[in-house]
């Protein structure tokens, strides 16, 4: 049974600028970027476990087309995304958001 999914505002705002970001690079990228991270998000909604492990029982999904990383960790109700973030950008800046 998937579980619901929940992004933290913080998380959401990270991905709208990327994905603002990759639209005015070139057309079109924008829409493919939300489309990738649709896919990864429904894939951690499946199978939650998927995810490598990382810092404190949070799990890391790595996008296939583009440079970024899913953070989220699995609770009893739900799933909470913590970062969409760049995986070559101030790594582990997220992690006050635990």
């Amino acid at each position: 049974m998937s579980k619901i999914v929940t992004i933290l505002d913080v998380a959401n705002r990270e991905y709208l600028d990327s994905k603002h970001y990759y639209e005015l690079e070139q057309q079109g990228l924008g829409l493919a970027f939300k489309t990738e991270v649709s896919y990864a998000i429904m894939r951690i909604r499946q199978f939650p476990q998927l995810g490598d492990k990382s810092i404190s029982d949070t799990r890391r999904m790595l996008l296939t087309r583009f440079p970024f990383q899913i953070f989220y960790k699995e609770y009893d109700s739900h799933i909470a995304i913590i970062s969409i973030s760049h995986q070559h950008r101030y790594p582990d800046y997220w992690i006050n958001r635990i």
